[in-house]
């Protein structure tokens, strides 16, 4: 799986995701952003299977602060938000 994130951070050192795209969709993802990107794999293995699920379903969705649910630290690594909740507007 590849993660596809900012190459400057949106806040401090959070790198906003904008891109989450599974191995077998790959070829057929063309890069619709206009901002640098990088990119962070993940291997599909078992272990990993209910992050990437996690990952696709929460991609641009926001909380009520208008944080997403991960986001990429400078370091690279994948953080999630703690106490996150998804905000729906009705």
């Amino acid at each position: 799986m590849k993660v596809y994130f900012g190459s400057f951070p949106e806040s401090e050192d959070n790198h906003y995701i904008y891109h989450v795209i599974k191995d077998v969709d790959d070829p057929f993802f063309t890069h619709s952003v206009n901002v640098p990107l990088d990119v962070l794999y993940i291997d599909e293995i078992d272990e990993n299977r209910h992050l990437m699920v996690d990952l696709l379903r929460c991609v641009r969705k926001k909380d009520a602060d208008g944080d997403p649910r991960f986001f990429i630290k400078t370091d690279g690594t994948l953080v999630e938000k703690e106490g996150w909740v998804e905000h729906v507007v009705i």
